[in-house]
C-alpha cells in the first residue's frame, strides 16, 4: 500500500477527532449553561472541571470563572477568569456578569476600565451595551435622580429589543439606576444600609433628623428609590430587579441581618429566580484592597525582607566622564 493512500484515512480519522470533541465541548457548555440557569452551580463547575485540560476553551473558563465569583474564598480567582475571557469571546452576559461583579466588591475602577476605550476599541466604543454600562459608571460617580432614571428611559426602542449584545444590559438597567440611587443615599445619610428606606415611619424619621440643607437632596434620591422598587406583578424582569436589589439593601462591609419582613421576601425571590447570579454571590465582598494598583505591590511587596541598599562612599559607581577615553592609550608608569 503507497503512502497516499494512508493520508486520506488518516486525515478522517483526524478531522473525526476534532469535530466530536468540539461536540463533546460544544455540549458541555449547553448543559452547564442550563445547570446555571437552574441554580445548581455545584454541579455545573462540577461538569466543567471533568473536561481534560487539553480540551478546554475559553468559554468553559468564563463559564467556570463566573461559577467561582460567587464565594469569598475563590472570587478572585473567578475575576482573573471572566477579565481573561471577556475581550476574546465579545459575550455581552459575560461582560456585564463581569460589570455587576465589580460594582459587587467595590471595584469601581475596574468596572470602569471593562467599558473604556482603551479596553474595548473603537469599534466596541458605541455599542449600546458598552454605552449603557459607561452611563452607569457616570450615575456611580455622581448619583442624582435623573441619572438613575435616564438608564430606564430610553429602553422601549424596537431596534434595541432584538438587539443580542443590548439585551443583558438592558435587562439589568433597573437593578443599575437603583444601585446607583443607592450609592447616593447612603453617602447623604452616612447609613450603612438601606432596610430603613422601605419603613415609612423610619424613613421620615432619618429625613428630620438630618440639617435642612441636606434633606431635599436625600427626599429626591428617596422618592426615585420607591419609584423604581415598585414594581408591576406581572413585569418579571422588574421584580427580578427589585429582588437583587433587596439582596444589596445591607451594609456594604460588614454583613447585616435583614428585618423579618425582607428576609421573607428575599426567600421567596431565591425561590423564583435561582439562577440569579447576584442572589447567589456571597456578599458583602469588598475587594476594594486587591486591585490592580494597590492590590499587586500590597501581595507581592518584599521590602520588608530586603533593606535599601545604602552604598558606602568608596564604593559609589564611577561617574561616566570619569572612565577613560577608549580613543587615548593609558600610559601606565614603570
Amino acid at each position: 500500500m503507497n503512502r497516499p493512500s494512508l493520508i486520506a484515512p488518516l486525515l478522517l480519522f483526524v478531522a473525526g477527532a476534532l469535530f466530536s470533541a468540539c461536540d463533546r465541548q460544544r455540549a458541555v457548555v449547553d448543559y452547564a449553561e442550563d445547570m446555571l440557569e437552574a441554580g445548581e452551580f455545584e454541579r455545573a463547575l462540577e461538569l466543567i472541571n471533568r473536561v481534560d485540560s487539553i480540551h478546554n476553551t475559553p468559554e468553559l473558563d468564563a463559564m467556570r470563572g463566573t461559577i467561582l465569583s460567587l464565594e469569598p474564598s475563590t472570587m478572585v480567582d473567578g475575576i482573573f477568569l471572566m477579565n481573561r475571557t471577556v475581550d476574546g469571546l465579545d459575550d455581552p452576559r459575560l461582560r456585564r456578569n463581569l460589570f455587576q461583579l465589580y460594582l459587587d466588591t467595590k471595584l469601581y475602577t475596574n468596572a470602569g476600565q471593562l467599558v473604556s476605550g482603551e479596553r474595548v476599541g473603537p469599534e466596541r466604543f458605541f455599542r449600546r451595551d458598552i454605552v449603557r454600562m459607561r452611563s452607569v459608571m457616570r450615575c456611580f460617580e455622581y448619583p442624582d435622580p435623573a441619572s438613575a432614571k435616564k438608564l430606564l428611559e430610553d429602553l422601549p426602542r424596537k431596534e434595541e429589543n432584538s438587539d443580542e449584545f443590548f439585551a443583558p444590559a438592558r435587562d439589568s438597567s433597573r437593578l443599575f439606576a437603583l444601585l446607583c440611587l443607592g450609592r447616593g443615599i447612603r453617602n447623604a445619610s452616612k447609613e450603612a444600609d438601606l432596610y430603613w428606606v422601605l419603613d415609612s415611619t423610619k424613613r421620615d424619621e432619618k429625613i428630620k433628623s438630618l440639617p435642612a440643607y441636606s434633606r431635599p437632596q436625600l427626599e429626591g434620591l428617596v422618592a426615585a428609590f420607591q419609584e423604581l422598587m415598585t414594581v408591576p406583578e406581572d413585569d418579571d424582569l422588574a421584580r427580578r430587579s427589585r429582588c437583587e436589589m433587596i439582596a444589596r439593601m445591607g451594609s456594604e462591609d460588614v454583613a447585616s441581618s435583614p428585618p423579618e419582613a425582607v428576609q421573607q421576601e428575599l426567600s421567596e425571590c431565591r425561590e423564583s429566580y435561582p439562577g440569579s447570579l447576584v442572589l447567589r454571590r456571597i456578599w458583602p465582598a469588598n475587594l476594594d484592597g486587591l486591585n490592580a494598583e494597590k492590590g499587586g505591590p500590597m501581595l507581592f511587596d518584599e521590602s520588608p525582607f530586603f533593606p535599601v541598599y545604602v552604598p558606602r562612599p568608596e564604593f559609589e559607581p564611577v561617574a561616566e566622564d570619569s572612565l577613560p577615553d577608549p580613543n587615548y592609550p593609558v600610559i601606565r608608569p614603570q
